[in-house]
């Protein structure tokens, strides 16, 4: 055991080695003799678990937890979330990646929010990140100790676009003059149908059902929108009937939207398409298209909008809301667990306040069966006795 007191401090140091690990900590007391017993129970934690549990527990340093998480979620992870869960914890890391999972407190927390947002980190990225280590602490039995003294970050939802007539049409326009044949069906299908880009770009042709005119998607973001089936509309039927005529020796087991590449002799135009016929090559149907980035940004900027993929995902859910269609409906074609409708309801939907208002007045219009026809001069409680009833 080791107990000391550093030059200039007045409380007590204990630093010992556990399992391999370097335990340094200040045991918060001006006498020795607290200071051991500190040293002495905090050795006890460490051998008995944070919890008390009656085994020794070989307690983790947060990296190589960070690491068995990892490993852990990864067969159950999209390929996008993946990436998102590398990136937080090679934030992370640096920060708490010498600690001991159990020596984590809520100041640590609150430091590293602190110096995330000075180096430009928005709340919404450091919030992510916290919820990996919160994941991380869970599987170790911490995180209940020191959840009451995490405060996550304000942040401001991000409301989305939901595109006009007019710019639905300018987006298709460009999307036609793309290069990349695949563009604009692929924009065309998740307008009509609202699937995220993921969902869409693993689909295979045996998820299409032209007789009975309905997709099945496949993994989705949550177990809700995995594996769903919804009707598809006349436009999104006229399309995937016109691409399908590109591969007319297609297998049910080919990706509905291949790998390919693109080439052409025509010059190109300051949007970045070519001037020219494009011809598509090196086509894998056994593959899914990556990602066309590169055509999408072009088509966007051709159509003078400003405008994310989501959007078009977006634009779906709020056309459906304003004709009128039930919460339910949307949720099951847009794959949202009901836990998940209402707020989404919120998010997506937008409606005008002339909508608003008609909605407001029906509350005095509907279902009455007799009109107040009192005198404005009236006082108010003689008026409320007039007042009619609303069945």
């Amino acid at each position: 055991m080791a107990v000391y007191r550093e030059k200039g401090c007045k409380t007590y140091t204990m630093d010992f080695r556990y399992a391999g690990v370097r335990v340094r900590e200040s045991t918060r007391t001006r006498s020795k003799t607290l200071a051991e017993q500190a040293e002495r129970k905090r050795k006890y934690e460490l051998e008995h678990g944070i919890a008390g549990v009656g085994k020794r527990v070989r307690p983790l340093i947060f990296a190589v937890a960070a690491q068995q998480w990892a490993e852990l979620r990864k067969p159950t992870l999209a390929g996008k979330t993946a990436l998102l869960e590398q990136g937080n914890l090679k934030h992370l890391l640096p920060a708490f990646g010498k600690l001991l999972v159990t020596d984590i407190e809520g100041r640590h927390i609150s430091k590293y929010q602190a110096d995330r947002l000075a180096e430009g980190a928005s709340p919404r990225t450091v919030n992510l990140e916290i919820g990996s280590l919160r994941n991380i602490l869970k599987r170790h039995g911490v995180w209940a100790r020191i959840q009451p003294s995490v405060r996550m970050l304000s942040a401001a939802e991000s409301a989305g676009k939901a595109l006009t007539s007019e710019e639905e049409r300018k987006l298709l326009d460009a999307c036609a003059k793309s290069r990349s044949r695949s563009l604009s069906p692929f924009v065309t299908l998740a307008l009509e149908s609202g699937a995220r880009f993921g969902t869409l770009k693993d689909l295979h042709w045996s998820q299409i059902d032209f007789a009975g005119q309905s997709i099945t998607l496949g993994h989705d973001k949550t177990r809700w929108g995995s594996y769903r089936t919804i009707p598809l509309s006349a436009r999104a039927l006229a399309t995937l009937d016109t691409w399908a005529a590109e591969f007319s020796d297609r297998e049910p087991q080919d990706f509905v939207f291949p790998s390919e590449r693109y080439g052409g002799g025509g010059r190109k135009d300051r949007f970045g398409f070519e001037m020219g016929t494009s011809v598509a090559y090196s086509i894998d149907r056994g593959k899914p298209m990556g990602t066309f980035k590169t055509a999408w940004n072009a088509a966007r900027k051709m159509a003078g909008l400003s405008v994310r993929f989501h959007d078009l995902r977006h634009s779906a859910a709020t056309r459906m809301f304003a004709a009128g269609t039930p919460l339910p409906v949307v949720a099951r074609i847009l794959g949202w667990s009901p836990s998940q409708a209402v707020l989404m309801s919120a998010r997506y939907s937008h409606f005008s306040l002339e909508a608003l208002r008609s909605a407001v007045e029906r509350i005095s219009g509907a279902g009455s069966r007799e009109v107040q026809t009192g005198s404005p001069g009236l006082s108010p409680g003689l008026a409320a006795s007039k007042v009619f009833t609303i069945h």
